[in-house]
C-alpha cells in the first residue's frame, strides 16, 4: 500500500496487483488530478455529456411508461362505458318486454336485435 501511495501520482495505469482491489475510484481520481486543466475540462465535459444521455434515456423511458398507462386507462374507460351502454339497453329492453311492449318497438327504442331481445 505504501508503494501505491508513494507512486500514485506517476502511474499511467493500474498495476496488475491492484486491479482487483476495488481501488478504481482512487486511480481515476489520481489520473484526473494529474491531467492538464484542458484535459480535465474535456474529461468533465465528456462525463457530463454521458450523464445527460443517461438522464434523457431514463426520462424518455419514464414518459413512455406514463403515456402507456394513460392510454391503457383511456381504453379501459371507453370499454367500460361501451359495456355499460349495452347493459343499460338490455335492462331497458327487459323492462319493456316485461311490460308487454311490442318487439319492434323495443328494437326501435333500444337498438338491440331481435335475437338479443329474445334471449333476455
Amino acid at each position: 500500500m505504501l508503494f501505491l501511495f508513494r507512486n500514485l501520482g506517476e502511474m499511467k495505469e493500474i498495476p496488475a496487483y491492484f486491479k482487483d482491489k476495488n481501488l478504481d475510484r482512487l486511480f481515476e481520481t489520481t489520473m484526473f488530478a494529474n491531467m492538464t486543466p484542458e484535459l480535465q475540462d474535456r474529461y468533465f465535459r465528456e462525463f457530463m455529456y454521458e450523464m445527460d444521455q443517461k438522464s434523457r434515456m431514463r426520462t424518455a423511458r419514464e414518459d413512455g411508461i406514463a403515456e402507456g398507462i394513460a392510454e391503457g386507462r383511456a381504453e379501459g374507460i371507453a370499454e367500460g362505458r361501451a359495456e355499460g351502454r349495452v347493459e343499460g339497453r338490455a335492462e331497458t329492453a327487459k323492462a319493456m318486454k316485461a311490460r308487454g311492449y311490442d318487439i319492434s318497438e323495443i328494437i326501435e327504442i333500444t337498438g338491440l336485435t331481435e335475437e338479443q331481445i329474445a334471449s333476455l
